[in-house]
């Protein structure tokens, strides 16, 4: 009786553990991805920027190379 309290006990604490831990992997991956998203957007938009100023359709280009 006391063996199988003693597996249960270490089985509670390790699932809580193993909880504790895909929670903060779960955190870290949300965080990257976040961030990505967020980097991407930016240089999405100075992209952008960039292409109306050099390559607008309604401006000429020079096509002598």
């Amino acid at each position: 009786m006391n063996t199988t309290r003693q597996i249960l006990s270490f089985l509670d604490q390790f699932f809580l553990e193993w909880e504790t831990f895909q929670t903060k992997v779960v955190e870290e991956i949300n965080t990257h991805i976040l961030y990505s998203i967020t980097f991407f957007k930016k240089n999405r938009a100075v992209y952008e920027i960039m292409w109306k100023n050099i390559a607008q359709r309604s401006r000429p280009h020079d096509n002598m190379a």
